[in-house]
Formats: structure tokens, sequence, C-alpha cells
């Protein structure tokens, strides 16, 4: 999702996953798809920013898992981006 919405500003980057953590909440018995989400516009729009100016980034990522009821587990974790030289 990232490296597709940095193409659609013409930023060629590469990414690490810095650290990430999942914590569940209740046993998963089955089947489960997840959707990673960037926090908002604005934090994304100031990732943009500080990427363009430095050439590298830190973003936080989560995801938001299916079934939605009851919640059974939760991603949270930073990716580090830099331009390809």
């Amino acid at each position: 999702m990232l490296v597709l919405k940095l193409g659609e500003r013409h930023l060629d980057a590469e990414l690490v996953i810095q650290d990430s953590s999942v914590q569940y909440l209740s046993p998963v018995r089955g089947d489960f798809s997840a959707e990673a989400r960037f926090p908002d516009a604005d934090e994304f729009e100031r990732f943009v920013r500080t990427l363009s100016r430095r050439g590298k980034a830190r973003a936080r990522v989560a995801s938001a898992h299916f079934p939605w009821w009851p919640r059974r587990c939760a991603f949270r974790g930073h990716v580090r981006c830099a331009i390809k030289a």
C-alpha cells in the first residue's frame, strides 16, 4: 500500500519493517484477513514531506482484522522508508 501511494507521487523508495507486534485478544479459530492502514491523511502528508526533504522517513502502521467482531488480534508497527539511490 505504501509503495503504491509513494509511486503515485513519483517517489521510488525502499521500505523496511523496523518493528512490529501482534497482540492476540482472543483465540483465532480460522482464517482471517488483515488490511494495513496509515493512521490519517495528515500523517501521510508529513511522511511524504519528510521523505522528499530528507530522503528518509519513518511511519506508524496499524491494521484492521476481519471479521470485525469480536476483534481477535491487533498489529502495530513502524516502517522506515528511504529514497532509492
